[in-house]
């Protein structure tokens, strides 16, 4: 089995903000970002490590609260495994930040028709969005 992150000394690295280990719930293990669950059920079917998130494809949601950490102004990465089982035309937001009140600025990984790709809008609501990578859909 890969070595999780929080074994590692990179989770003690001063610019990871967030961990969420999805272990029976959306809590941060790195900084207290903890998440409130909507329709996400937990168990250890295809995960990565020991759970993982179980989103129904239509209602579910963790809100991840606005702590001013999560603001973030510079550069931003986001990563984690995601297992795909259907895809569509829809954006299929995985995990973001940010609304639609001006001023837009927001950044998020996403899936539509079968491709992630990261997308961030700026504060005059300028949208760059990444060159979509492949992703498995099974």
């Amino acid at each position: 089995m890969a070595q999780e992150i929080f074994t590692t000394s990179l989770f003690d690295d001063a610019n990871l903000i967030s961990y969420y280990r999805f272990e029976g719930n959306s809590n941060d293990a790195k900084d207290g970002n903890n998440g409130t669950d909507t329709a996400v059920t937990y168990n250890s079917t295809n995960a990565q490590f020991n759970q993982n998130a179980l989103s129904n494809g239509t209602s579910s949601l963790i809100d991840l609260g606005s702590g001013s950490n999560l603001n973030i102004t510079g550069d931003v990465t986001i990563g984690g495994w995601v297992y795909i089982t259907t895809s569509d035309t829809s954006i299929n937001g995985i995990i973001g930040k940010g609304d639609n009140v001006s001023p837009f600025e927001q950044y998020g990984l996403y899936e539509q028709n079968g491709t992630c790709a990261m997308r961030v809008r700026n504060s005059v609501d300028t949208l760059f969005e990444s060159t979509r990578a492949s992703a498995g859909i099974n």
